[in-house]
């Protein structure tokens, strides 16, 4: 009787996960009869079905999903998918979510359908894909191009912004927890069976199995959407930067939050950072002053140096019990200007009196062109400030500082 006792809790473990699994879960039959419902599925149909009425399926979604019954009697296969990845809009009261949607018969007379709120994810590919359709630039006279290359930077950079924290989030942990429990199944299969049977115990694995399978596949084409856009967002980026060095008055300078766009150069370049192994960290005081500056352009700045740490760990050797390190740092210099700083712990250089001389052709990295630091001292000196690279030597890291006015003077308004 002991030994039976381990076998039982677990059992009950088992439907304790499958009540709080975070993907709803509904075993139902051919008419729709709702059999068992977990905590998530409750919660996702509660405010769609009628009179909050939850003991027939096809009633519950019978305003989203009006043919779901016949979709089901019309399913002749006696196991096998019924609706894969079907995409529902929902509307309670004024707010609109989006559910997933799988149906798998398990046999004659048992179905199982899965639910998830998808409104996250959907709402971010119709954001990117309005965006992406806004940046097409129309030719046009001089003046024109001008003002349109300015307002899509502005919009192609936030647009960056988001579409790289996107990639740069973890994997889905709804994947691993379904991997577990069928995991968990197997271990306890002999268990289960006196409870459920082998048909159903055999179906459960089945199930797990074949939305753990949908949502990584899911996962991979949501992975491969956001490469897609992360590659577009820089070739189209590489395409405005060639047009403004040909067009002049492009730039508009405004007062600007430093903070504000070093959050955005970051998330740009967090995924190869993190690709990298590399810690980043922020010594910013709780006021920072702001600048003058043309956002556009000090954003290409702040990417330059970040791509140029990145290119150095990659000439670093693997990293000791220290790790890898990148440290960003701002502070107010003589009450006018503002400095900030780079400082990471890669491969360093040897340079005269440790500062390393930018010029055009000129570069710390085997292979490098130099011509990113160098476009971007320009930017700095245009802006009447200063941009400096130093290293201790070889192995040693280095240091980026960018020192910049927090007025420009009038002279420095571009015609």
């Amino acid at each position: 009787m002991d030994e039976l006792r381990p076998s039982a809790e677990e059992s009950e473990r088992l439907l304790r996960f499958l009540y709080l699994c975070p993907i709803g879960l509904a075993d139902f039959g051919p008419d729709g009869e709702v059999r068992m419902l977990n905590a998530v599925a409750a919660q996702l149909l509660m405010p769609i079905a009628h009179r909050g009425q939850l003991d027939n399926l096809f009633h519950a979604l019978a305003e989203v999903a009006p043919d779901l019954r016949q979709v089901v009697a019309t399913y002749s296969p006696l196991s096998g998918p019924v609706v894969r990845g079907r995409v529902l809009h929902v509307t309670a009261g004024a707010v609109r979510r989006h559910y997933s949607l799988d149906v798998i018969r398990i046999d004659r007379d048992t179905y199982m359908a899965a639910l998830g709120d998808v409104t996250e994810a959907v709402d971010n590919e119709t954001v990117a894909r309005e965006a992406l359709q806004l940046t097409a630039v129309q030719e046009g006279r001089f003046e024109v191009l001008t003002s349109v290359l300015h307002d899509i930077g502005n919009g192609i950079t936030g647009l960056g912004t988001r579409t790289a924290m996107l990639a740069a989030a973890p994997a889905w942990e709804e994947i691993e927890q379904l991997d577990r429990l069928a995991e968990f199944v197997r271990k306890q299969r002999a268990a289960l069976e006196p409870a459920l049977g082998a048909d159903r115990t055999g179906a459960l694995v089945g199930f797990v199995d074949a939305v753990t399978a949908r949502l990584r596949e899911r996962m991979r084409q949501w992975r491969e959407t956001l490469t897609f856009f992360v590659a577009s967002i820089a070739h189209v980026q590489e395409i405005m930067n060639i047009q403004r060095q040909f067009i002049r008055g492009g730039e508009v300078r405004r007062p600007l939050a430093v903070t504000e766009l070093l959050d955005d150069a970051l998330a740009l370049q967090r995924a190869a950072l993190h690709k990298r192994g590399v810690a980043v960290s922020l010594e910013i005081p709780p006021h920072v002053p702001r600048i003058e500056a043309d956002r556009t352009r000090m954003m290409q700045v702040f990417v330059n140096v970040l791509k140029n740490v990145v290119e150095a760990f990659d000439a670093t050797p693997p990293a000791g019990a220290a790790g890898r390190r990148l440290r960003l740092s701002v502070r107010t210099v003589a009450d006018d200007h503002l400095e900030v700083a780079f400082t990471d712990n890669a491969c360093g250089f040897a340079a005269q009196d440790g500062e390393f001389p930018i010029a055009r052709g000129t570069t710390t990295k085997p292979g490098g062109t130099g011509l990113g630091l160098h476009a971007s001292a320009q930017i700095v000196a245009s802006h009447h400030g200063s941009l400096t690279l130093r290293s201790p030597g070889p192995g040693l890291g280095a240091t980026c500082t960018v020192t910049l006015p927090l007025r420009q003077p009038p002279e420095a308004a571009p015609p």
